[in-house]
């Protein structure tokens, strides 16, 4: 279960559960969100239509894991919050075409062995919306410069990327 104690804002949120997006990235990850404080989260969702700060709900999920990034203190990982209500809480829209993109890319890079799908803009990116992994990596490049998974693009992230990454750790 989700250890609201330990959580601070910055800190990435990724859910587990049994659903579309693990099966087509082959991943336990489903979801991921962006800890804003005082229970709320920062997401990319197709329900809400976009980037939205909203309550922490884990209804959908069986669990939610946490994860910090590595050599990045409190402090900027609150400018990433702010970033996000600056520059992308309701005014950027979700990015449907991406996130089918991005999962078929996925599916047929882990099927046919094809490495290079991380390295690439998905097919149909407009840089204009973004799905919920891209969120999270978008604002800590454009916040802070950081790059969450070197390995992947930053418009190609999945939640499962995130999970796997070596920049990030688990706190719970």
């Amino acid at each position: 279960m989700f250890n609201s104690d330990i959580v601070r804002p910055g800190d990435i949120l990724l859910y587990a559960g049994q659903g579309i997006i693990q099966a087509l990235t082959f991943s336990k990850y489903g979801h991921a969100a962006i800890y804003s404080g005082d229970g709320n989260i920062i997401e990319s969702h197709l329900d809400s239509n976009g980037v939205v700060e909203k309550e922490l709900n884990q209804k959908w999920y069986d669990s939610i894991d946490i994860y910090r990034p590595l050599a990045v203190n409190a402090t900027d990982s609150q400018k990433v919050v702010t970033w996000l209500r600056a520059n992308a809480v309701d005014k950027i829209p979700y990015d449907i075409w991406s996130f089918f993109s991005k999962f078929v890319r996925s599916s047929l890079g882990y099927l046919a062995k094809w490495t290079g799908w991380r390295v690439a803009e998905p097919w149909l990116n407009n840089r204009k919306a973004w799905d919920c992994a891209e969120t999270v990596a978008v604002a800590y490049l454009e916040a802070i410069r950081y790059q969450i998974c070197k390995e992947v693009n930053v418009h190609s992230v999945t939640p499962g990327d995130l999970g796997r990454s070596s920049n990030l750790f688990r706190i719970s």
